[in-house]
């Protein structure tokens, strides 16, 4: 199918459908909290590629078009008010501190990260293994060494117990989200799904 060679032929991304839940007591609101309903791999088409599959009527508001194959998620899993997180592949790094990490810390020094190609960056989130509760941290600021990442500043900080020296680091890195632009311009056909979506503000 022509779908299945693209993915193999173009750049993919990692699409996580997210919905938006909000408490409400005695009439004041919680905060805002995103969860992940689905993880799906993408294509990501912008600009002349996604000119071609946008009605005129819609391109002063579509900034790309996410394609998703009909095998690994329905139309009806994508509901208009959700948001997408687009995230490139998984990188890796390990703590690079002989007393490891206590509980609180929020900048930490890291070695192996190997991103001078690709590099980590703000809004990227990264867990490290062992630490309780398995928490996902988002990157505030990097610092670098000969090109490379070397040291994390993030939040939250990290949990009760701590974390140990050359714990693995997987970082999950950011590309941007997005917001579903209409219901009907869902397309749910035999060999795609095309979502036309606007920056998520």
């Amino acid at each position: 199918m022509l779908l299945d060679s693209l993915f193999k032929s173009e750049k993919t991304y990692n699409a996580s459908i997210q919905t938006l839940s909000q408490t409400n007591t005695n009439g004041v609101l919680g905060p805002k909290v995103w969860t992940t309903s689905k993880t799906v791999p993408c294509l990501f088409w912008r600009g002349g590629m996604s000119d071609v599959v946008i009605s005129q009527k819609l391109k002063a508001d579509v900034v790309g078009t996410i394609l998703m194959r009909p095998s690994e998620i329905n139309a009806s899993e994508i509901p208009t008010n959700s948001r997408i997180l687009l995230t490139d592949d998984t990188m890796y790094c390990a703590i690079n501190h002989t007393d490891g990490y206590s509980a609180g810390t929020l900048t930490i020094v890291v070695d192996n990260s190997n991103d001078s190609k690709k590099p980590f960056k703000a809004k990227d989130v990264f867990t490290i293994y062992g630490e309780a509760g398995s928490i996902e941290h988002t990157i505030s600021s990097t610092t670098k060494t000969s090109g490379v990442t070397t040291g994390i500043t993030f939040t939250p900080a990290i949990a009760t117990g701590g974390v140990l020296d050359n714990a693995v680091i997987t970082l999950t890195p950011f590309v941007g989200y997005y917001s579903v632009i209409y219901p009907d311009n869902i397309a749910g056909q035999d060999e795609v799904i095309m979502i036309p979506v606007k920056e998520f503000i």
